[in-house]
């Protein structure tokens, strides 16, 4: 990947700290592809955290007889449609969701908000505790969830507030604050995101010297 140094070297000290982290840019500015990277930057698991990644996909019912040890570092990506039960867990008979699915791995986020507030809120236990409690009548159960929560969002709505190619329309829409969407989001998960970072456009006929930039020449806000 070349260019976004800045990013990079963000990336690099979220996957050294365990940190979680939002990415902001405008629409193909490679949000998605960045945290896509993110698994091959972790270091690779160890027997334990095969073995415990495993038994979660094996309750699920996702282990293929291909693949029936999970070895390498999880990495989900559930729509900004998805329930709240398929979030963290439960159903009549209850499993593991993506949370629990994405244990010892990644959990990305795309468009941040979108997402329904009330599945972002019980997001709240496992980003503070490492695990999710799914209460029945019948039993409890509890699913390990200890993932690097990765986000993404657009500036604005119509995602170009700030870029120097295409006009901003949300101003002539009434959308004063552009990131306000993401201000009626739950807090909880929003003060759980340690970095954040903008992306900008990718000038593509830089030259290697400059595309080789130390991540030093970029800054990351938290």
């Amino acid at each position: 990947m070349k260019d976004h140094a800045a990013v990079k070297c963000a990336l690099e000290v979220a996957a050294a700290g365990g940190h979680n982290m939002i990415l902001i840019g405008r629409p193909g500015s490679g949000k998605t592809m960045m945290a896509r990277r993110l698994p091959s930057v972790l270091p690779p698991m160890t027997m334990e955290e095969a073995l415990e990644a495993t038994k979660l996909y094996s309750v699920s019912g996702l282990l293929s007889i291909d693949a029936p040890l999970i070895n390498s570092r999880p990495f989900r990506s559930p729509h900004h449609t998805v329930s709240t039960a398929a979030l963290v867990g439960g159903g009549t008979v209850p499993k593991p969701g993506e949370v629990s699915l994405s244990h010892h791995g990644v959990l990305f986020l795309d468009e941040l908000p979108e997402f329904n507030r009330d599945a972002l809120e019980v997001l709240r236990q496992p980003l503070g505790d490492g695990v999710v409690n799914v209460s029945r009548v019948s039993a409890s159960y509890t699913y390990p969830a200890d993932f690097c929560l990765i986000a993404a969002m657009n500036p604005c709505p119509c995602g170009y507030f700030g870029d120097v190619f295409r006009q901003c329309t949300c101003s002539k829409r009434g959308n004063i604050v552009p990131q306000r969407p993401l201000l009626n989001q739950s807090r909880g998960v929003v003060l759980a995101l340690d970095w954040s970072r903008q992306m900008g456009y990718i000038w593509f006929r830089r030259t290697r010297s400059e595309s080789l930039a130390r991540c030093s020449t970029g800054s990351t806000s938290g």
